[in-house]
């Protein structure tokens, strides 16, 4: 009798683990034959299909000039040489995805950028904030494509700097010294200096014993580093651009003087990628889509961010996103029109 009560439950047992895995069996069928086919309900969705190189190549038609290159813009920030090495490997990358020649373009000043954008010298430009808001207004055609980003941050600091060294401890401290500016048409080389002066109530015309425009951020931080400026205005990022193409530059090596923050001045949203002229719709939309692949988690892309020290991807933004660098400007505007009454 023992034996049979033994069968019996083994039987049982044998039956139900035979019904359980038909059901799972029955329940991986049904999942296969879903549209939904092995995404999870929960937790992450798997990332969308890679776009391959040549989703994005241009047709003849999409070309703002066929049969000639892409014309690229980028301001002196660091240096004519060192922006060219900086941003070459971003353009190349452009050049690949897009299926067309670009052509690298350096202008001599922030001014110089400006006046090519207006004038439809150029298909694309990189443009500084300020540079972005002043073409915004001279230019009818141009169009913001992407706004660079660092990490996650769509901003970056102004900043005045003094050696490590130096007894200032404030604004304040820097009355009858030496001050590097970069360029009028600068935002963190002037415009968010020149706003802080203003809330601080400082005349920089008076407070300062000489202002000098130093045209680039890596000429006002080597003024500084060298002694001929006491504090130079700049931005986040522009020290270590700085030093880095200092040290491959074979020219007169810069004295190495560890720099300080002083104050910092103020936010700006990183630069703007803008299409210049009545370029055709296609060129803007697939531009849009070689930016996009340009991110740190593709490996090409990724080298050719790196060289630039400070991007590491693209954001679409909205214009208004330069609405606060508009408004420092109107401000400033609007204290030289007091002055002057």
């Amino acid at each position: 009798m023992l034996d049979d009560m033994v069968s019996f439950f083994l039987g049982q047992t044998k039956r139900r683990s035979g019904e359980l895995l038909l059901s799972c069996v029955l329940l991986a069928l049904g999942a296969c034959s879903s549209e939904r086919s092995g995404i999870l309900e929960v937790g992450p969705q798997p990332a969308p299909r890679p776009l391959t190189e040549g989703d994005y190549r241009l047709e003849s038609g999409e070309l703002p000039r066929p049969g000639e290159a892409i014309r690229f813009a980028l301001s002196p920030t660091a240096g004519s040489e060192a922006v060219r090495r900086q941003y070459t490997p971003v353009a190349e990358f452009l050049s690949e995805t897009l299926g067309a020649p670009i052509e690298v373009l350096v202008a001599t000043s922030y001014d110089d950028l400006v006046e090519k954008v207006a004038a439809k010298k150029v298909d694309l430009a990189l443009l500084p904030p300020l540079s972005y808001v002043i073409a915004d207004e001279k230019s009818e055609s141009l169009e913001l494509l992407a706004t660079a980003m660092n990490r996650v941050r769509t901003t970056y600091s102004a900043f005045i700097l003094v050696r490590r060294d130096d007894r200032a401890q404030s604004l304040s401290d820097l009355g009858g010294r030496r001050l590097a500016l970069v360029s009028r048409s600068s935002t963190s080389g002037y415009l968010l200096p020149m706003s802080a002066f203003a809330r601080h109530g400082i005349d920089p015309d008076n407070f300062f014993s000489e202002i000098v425009m130093a045209g680039t951020h890596t000429a006002a931080i080597e003024m500084l580093m060298r002694g001929q400026v006491d504090a130079a205005a700049t931005a986040t990022g522009m020290q270590e651009i700085a030093r880095i193409f200092a040290e491959s530059d074979e020219s007169e090596p810069t004295q190495n003087q560890a720099l300080r923050v002083l104050i910092k001045t103020g936010e700006a949203p990183y630069d703007a990628l803008c299409s210049i002229g009545d370029v055709p719709k296609g060129f803007k939309r697939k531009v849009r889509g070689a930016l996009a692949l340009m991110n740190s988690r593709n490996e090409s892309a990724r080298k050719a961010l790196e060289a630039t020290e400070t991007i590491t991807g693209w954001l679409s933004l909205d214009d208004s996103a330069y609405n606060s660098i508009r408004e420092v400007r109107r401000s400033q505007a609007n204290d030289v029109a007091k002055e002057a009454k």
